[in-house]
């Protein structure tokens, strides 16, 4: 299904411009041309990258989507996958604006520490963005902007975060005193990586 409607896409649009990856794309030719950057470098959609290739259908087939089915669940899994870091973080505020724009819902599955912590990120903006306006602080008010765009901006209450367990029951993640989807409970790599070097430090230091 994901196939037909990537088609219908394509001939919906014909071309796109995917801005917060920096590159264009033609479908009206059967080699779909990517064109790259301000160099206008031309490369075919099977020259590209494994994470072009992962997020231009992706992204194609979700425009389309949520301007045809103007009320309807987009879910997409693990978004993050063949994606750079900071391309995670771009693509979540992206996909965050446009629902924005509508009365669909997201739902995402992710084993990505990232990507909660952008929604995090968002959520925390939203917050302190009202606290702006009830103090009528511009100049706060866009320091806020200038991190996050309003239209990336999202109401905690508008936010739910599960997580499956091993034992397969599923559990709500998020921390409602602080406001927070719970993404720390995906970092746990992290945490085990960093006591390692901490105790290594501590030895390195006995020496």
């Amino acid at each position: 299904r994901f196939g037909s409607l990537y088609e219908a896409a394509k001939g919906e649009y014909k071309s796109l411009d995917i801005d917060f990856m920096n590159i264009y794309v033609n479908f009206a030719n059967e080699n779909n041309i990517i064109t790259l950057g301000q160099d206008n470098v031309e490369i075919r959609f099977e020259q590209a990258s494994s994470g072009m290739q992962s997020i231009i259908p992706l992204w194609t087939v979700f425009l389309y989507g949520i301007n045809k089915y103007k009320q309807a669940t987009t879910i997409i899994e693990e978004p993050e996958l063949n994606l750079f870091p900071t391309l995670q973080v771009d693509l979540v505020n992206n996909l965050v604006s446009q629902m924005n724009k509508t009365q669909t819902n997201l739902l995402l599955t992710t084993h990505s520490p990232y990507i909660l912590s952008v929604i995090d990120n968002l959520i925390y903006a939203k917050d302190v963005y009202k606290k702006a306006e009830e103090a009528n602080n511009e100049e706060l008010k866009n320091k806020i902007t200038s991190l996050v765009p309003i239209a990336t901006m999202i109401e905690y209450e508008n936010v739910a975060a599960y997580h499956c367990q091993d034992d397969g029951v599923v559990v709500r993640m998020n921390d409602d005193d602080i406001r927070s989807t719970g993404a720390y409970a995906l970092d746990s790599a992290s945490m085990i990586t960093g006591n390692i070097y901490n105790e290594l430090m501590n030895i390195d230091n006995e020496l």
